[in-house]
C-alpha cells in the first residue's frame, strides 16, 4: 500500500453527478420469464459469491425524477429517507445550494445556500448536517456544522496551512465522522521536518470544544460501536487500522492496496486493487477485509464505496456495455443483479434496507433510476 498522504486516503468525496426521468411505476415483486439469468462470471465481472436476480430477494419499482429543481440542473449527495434525497443545485456549474427533494410527492426544500464555495456534506444525523469547504485553489479550508433545529451554520474548524505559501498545507477529501453531537476529523499540517503529518480530532459542538486526540492517525470510522483510524507505522505507511481508545483496543492490518473502505456495525469493505504498471493496468476487488473474502473482482473502472447494515454498493463509469448494475447483499452473502435495468453506467445510493439504482448511457444521456427495498 502506498503511504496515504497525499494518496487514497486523502479520500476524494467525488459525488456521482446523477439527474433522471425515467416513469414512477409499482412494486415489482416477481420478474418476467423474459429477464436473463444471473451469471457468476462475465466479460467484465468475475464474482466471488453466489449471485440473484434483484426479483428474487427486492421489491423494486421505477421512480420519476425531474432533469431539473427550480430550473436548476443538480445531482445527488445521498439518500435522505426512502422518500427523499439529499441534493446540489447548479447554477452554470457552479454549485448554489443544497436540499431535499421528495420524488414521491415532487417537493424540494432548501437546506443551505451557499455564499462563497461549495460545501460538501461530509456527515449528517437527525440534528446536525456536516459541511466542508475547499476553495478551488486550495488556498484555505472549513468544516461547518448545519444545526437543523434553528436553521443556522457555524464553521467549527479550519484546516492547516503551509506557513510558506499561504494554501492549504494538503486539500482534504477525507470523511468525516457523526456521532451525536460530536464529529470527527482529520487535518493535515508540516511536522518539525517538514513532513507531512496527519492528525485526527474530534469537535463537540454542544460545548464547542475542538480536541487533538492523535497524530499521525486519519479517516474515522466507526466499526463494531467504536470509533477506528489508520495510523502509521515505522515505515511511515497507514496500514493499521486502530481504535482510539484503549478501552476497545483494536488492532487489524490492512496488507492490500485499496482505493477505497468503508464500514457497517460489524464488517469492513475495501475497495482493493493490483496494478500492473507494464502494462499499465490495474484489476479492482471488492473484499471483505474482516473474513478476508474477495467479494467480485473486475478490471473496470469502479470506485465510490457506500456501505448500509444491508448493502455494500460500487459505481462503474466503464464497464456499461457488459455489465448489469449489481451490488452485495450483506445479509444474504449474495450479490445482486438488477437485470431489470440497462447495461450502462451505474451509481447507487443505500440505506437501511433500501437504496436506489441509478443508469445512464455513456454520454452520460437518457438516465433511469429504480428504488429498492428488500422484502
Amino acid at each position: 500500500m502506498r503511504k496515504y498522504l497525499k494518496s487514497f486516503l486523502i479520500l476524494l468525496s467525488a459525488l456521482c453527478l446523477c439527474s433522471c426521468s425515467s416513469t414512477y411505476g409499482n412494486w415489482s415483486k416477481n420478474g418476467s420469464s423474459s429477464i436473463e439469468s444471473p451469471i457468476s462470471q462475465t466479460e467484465g465481472y468475475k464474482f466471488h459469491a453466489d449471485a440473484v436476480n434483484v426479483d428474487s430477494i427486492y421489491e423494486y419499482r421505477d421512480i420519476n425524477i425531474p432533469t431539473t429543481i427550480n430550473n436548476l440542473k443538480f445531482h445527488i449527495i445521498d439518500i435522505y429517507d426512502d422518500e427523499s434525497l439529499f441534493v446540489v443545485l447548479e447554477d452554470a456549474q457552479i454549485a448554489v445550494e443544497v436540499g431535499v427533494y421528495n420524488f414521491v410527492k415532487d417537493e424540494y426544500n432548501t437546506i443551505y445556500v451557499f455564499e462563497q464555495n461549495y460545501m460538501s456534506m461530509t456527515s449528517y444525523n437527525e440534528n446536525y448536517y456536516i459541511f466542508k469547504e475547499i476553495d478551488k485553489e486550495d488556498k484555505y479550508g472549513n468544516l461547518y456544522y448545519y444545526d437543523i433545529s434553528n436553521n443556522t451554520i457555524n464553521k467549527f474548524f479550519e484546516f492547516s496551512a503551509n506557513s510558506k505559501t499561504g494554501n492549504l498545507a494538503s486539500p482534504n477529501y477525507n470523511k468525516t465522522l457523526l456521532i451525536d453531537n460530536t464529529v470527527y476529523f482529520d487535518d493535515y499540517s508540516y511536522d518539525e521536518n517538514n513532513d507531512l503529518k496527519a492528525s485526527l480530532y474530534s469537535y463537540n459542538i454542544t460545548d464547542n470544544k475542538t480536541t487533538l486526540i492523535k497524530d499521525n492517525a486519519q479517516l474515522p470510522l466507526l466499526y463494531n460501536n467504536q470509533i477506528i483510524s489508520f495510523i502509521k507505522n515505522e515505515k511511515g505507511e497507514y496500514k493499521k487500522l486502530h481504535s482510539l481508545y484503549e478501552s476497545t483496543p483494536f488492532d487489524f492490518i490492512v496488507n492490500d492496496e485499496i482505493s477505497d473502505i468503508v464500514t457497517t456495525s460489524n464488517s469492513i469493505f475495501a475497495l482493493a486493487l493490483t496494478t500492473d504498471f507494464e502494462i499499465k493496468q490495474s484489476d479492482f476487488k471488492i473484499k471483505d477485509m474482516i473474513n478476508d473474502k474477495i467479494i467480485m473482482s473486475t478490471a473496470s473502472r469502479i470506485s465510490d464505496l457506500k456501505a448500509s447494515e444491508s448493502f455494500i454498493s460500487w459505481c462503474d463509469y466503464t464497464g456499461a456495455e457488459e455489465e448489469y448494475p449489481c451490488l452485495f447483499d450483506i445479509e444474504a452473502q449474495k450479490l445482486v443483479i438488477f437485470n431489470n435495468m440497462d447495461k450502462e453506467l451505474f451509481w447507487f445510493y443505500v440505506k437501511d434496507d433500501y437504496g436506489i439504482v441509478c443508469t445512464r448511457e455513456e454520454n452520460y444521456t437518457n438516465p433511469k433510476y429504480c428504488f429498492f427495498k428488500k422484502k
